[in-house]
């Protein structure tokens, strides 16, 4: 097949949220010789473009005037620039993740001048989804009929349409989506961003004693959620067992906040790739603590990635693609999503060093596995790309 100039269009930031599924599948189109070019918004407040190379993938940065929640999709200005850049560009395939309009409306655009449009579908926004996950009630009804409009709107416009977990891909069959132009292609496994470290070797790095026992999370939460890990980190510190627990990387909820021992909890913020990487080596185990809701259904976290990548034993609640799998290829323990039963299952593996030692082993060996690596997902992807050209 000739080289394709792909064009792959996120509403987030540069690492953060959507931007690392896309870079995943860009890394491996461009080792297969592939053209790609990734489209996301910068991390600062500039007002001209920034071009980038990395890898061998092209990264466009694009401005954005807004602050704090309302720079993830929402900016007239960056859609603008969008559009402008995508102009100057040969385009053949455009890939837009998510729906947005930063994404959706150069898209469309690009799509009238030629370009075959893909679109992704890897989170749940609107009705009955993650706007309903916000606290503020004024908000929470003020949003759900824009989120909803732009998830679902334009997504009988694409060619094709590709989805995170098997949720959306009932969803997108449900908007009248032919479901022989969707593909459910979850995330990779094998993480290029971290790769596996000695536990012990980590914690000397980071000063953290050998024998204290260590449970991670890492990135954003909603705040159902964090209550819930709250109360299970509140259940644990009441046993006395010595333990703390990790909140690694940036968040919108920290939970240092919502425990009744804020010393209990190493919170991060964010930090330096190799540092993260360190963090998550010296884990014993990590969370996956969603409650059963329509958003935590409609994902396939790429947090995952991350804790089998690390070969960490994982604890997660039964809820969604994820612990389907979890329980599918033994890589750790499935729990009812109440503090009760997380904290108690959580308190059986961190005490049973064979039984946490056997899930490292496999955590190890399933990340490997060449049919859950992102070269074999980006070949999936590619076959998409071939149908429609």
């Amino acid at each position: 097949m000739d080289n394709l100039n792909i064009f792959m269009l996120t509403s987030n930031m540069i690492n953060q949220g959507t931007y690392w599924r896309a870079l995943e599948f860009a890394k491996r189109l461009v080792d297969i010789g592939h053209n790609v070019t990734i489209i996301a918004s910068s991390q600062g407040r500039k007002k001209s473009i920034s071009i980038l190379k990395q890898n061998g993938i092209t990264l466009a940065l694009m401005p954005d005037l807004f602050q704090g929640p309302l720079r993830s999709g929402w900016d007239p200005y960056n859609t603008l620039m969008r559009i402008s850049f995508l102009k100057r560009n040969k385009i053949q395939i455009i890939h837009a993740f998510e729906s947005r309009p930063t994404v959706i409306y150069p898209s469309l655009i690009s799509q009238k001048k030629g370009a075959k449009l893909v679109m992704d579908w890897s989170d749940w926004f609107g009705r009955g989804g993650s706007v309903e996950e916000r606290p503020n009630p004024i908000i929470r009804t003020t949003l759900r009929p824009i989120e909803t409009f732009y998830e679902e709107h334009f997504r009988s416009r694409a060619l094709a349409t590709t989805v995170i977990c098997s949720t959306l891909r009932d969803r997108a069959i449900k908007l009248g989506i032919q479901e022989n132009s969707i593909s459910l292609i979850p995330n990779g496994l094998n993480n290029s961003n971290l790769k596996y470290i000695d536990k012990l070797e980590a914690r000397q790095r980071l000063n953290l004693g050998r024998n204290l026992l260590l449970v991670g999370y890492i990135g954003a939460i909603f705040l159902n959620d964090v209550k819930l890990m709250a109360e299970t980190c509140n259940y644990i510190t009441e046993k006395n067992i010595n333990v703390k627990f990790l909140h690694l990387g940036y968040t919108n909820y920290p939970l240092k906040k919502f425990v009744k021992e804020s010393e209990t909890v190493i919170q991060t913020g964010t930090i330096p790739q190799g540092i993260l990487n360190d963090y998550l080596a010296a884990c014993d185990i990590c969370w996956l603590p969603f409650k059963n809701t329509n958003a935590n259904n409609g994902r396939f976290p790429y947090k995952l990635s991350d804790y089998l990548t690390s070969g960490k034993p994982i604890v997660s609640t039964n809820v969604g693609d994820s612990a389907d799998f979890i329980a599918r290829e033994n890589v750790g323990i499935i729990t009812h999503d109440n503090p009760n039963d997380f904290s108690e299952k959580t308190i059986d593996l961190l005490l049973d060093y064979k039984k946490r030692e056997w899930y490292e082993t496999r955590a190890v060996m399933v990340s490997k596995d060449p049919k859950y690596s992102w070269e074999e997902r980006t070949k999936q992807l590619e076959e998409v790309y071939k149908g429609l050209l």
